[in-house]
């Protein structure tokens, strides 16, 4: 069966859409297990690691920080869920005013699924306006065309963790000029690979505590 997740040319499920416009980017990290059990408990682990989106920069090491927050702008500690906000503050970046100093997306998708050997679980946001100013612009560097899939696949004994970024587009449909103008740099930084060392260690941090023989650098 064709991984669903990782398919960069084809929607083969809605976790990641087909890449029409823009800019799309995909970042893997994987392990191989010396059987289908030890890959099967170290999937669940890393499927709590995904939704534990709270864990992320801690998982990651550095980097941006993320926070759960509901349709009530509360922050919420637990796992992620359809319909949940993220909070994102980027450091060495300025504020998005939109955002009151952070980027915001939206989980539109979580969803899993288990065929025999191959199991999977994936998460997919979108820029969009903050819970306390709904119908607000988009409060994020990429517009609200742009999407972001972090995914965990099992397929028999290799694990692999993921971002993939797909219809990336700079935000300029602002009512400030500045905050336009910020956005389209920020944005070009992003569509350039500078954000790729983020994704790198998140994907990374996702799938942990492995010996050296049994992973395969992200890439």
């Amino acid at each position: 069966m064709a991984n669903p997740v990782n398919n960069t040319k084809s929607a083969s499920g809605p976790a990641v859409p087909v890449q029409r416009k823009g800019a799309g980017s995909d970042t893997r990290y994987s392990v191989r297990l010396p059987d289908g059990q030890a890959a099967q408990q170290l999937f669940e682990k890393a499927r709590l690691n995904l939704l534990n989106v709270n864990s992320w920069r801690a998982l990651a090491g550095s980097g941006a920080v993320f926070r759960i927050v509901n349709e009530s702008g509360e922050e919420v500690n637990g796992l992620v869920q359809q319909g949940h906000y993220l909070r994102i503050s980027i450091p060495a970046i300025p504020g998005n005013k939109a955002g009151q100093g952070s980027e915001w997306v939206q989980v539109e998708k979580i969803e899993e699924g288990k065929i025999k050997y191959h199991e999977f679980i994936a998460i997919r946001v979108r820029p969009a306006s903050p819970p306390f100013a709904p119908g607000a612009e988009t409060a994020h560097f990429f517009s609200s065309e742009s999407t972001s899939s972090f995914c965990v696949v099992r397929n028999n004994n290799r694990i692999t963790a993921s971002v993939s970024g797909r219809n990336e587009l700079p935000n300029t449909q602002t009512r400030n000029w500045l905050t336009g103008l910020r956005n389209l740099i920020v944005a070009a930084g992003a569509m350039l690979g500078l954000n790729k060392p983020q994704w790198k260690s998140l994907v990374k941090g996702i799938i942990r505590n492995r010996k050296p023989s049994q992973e395969k650098k992200a890439s």
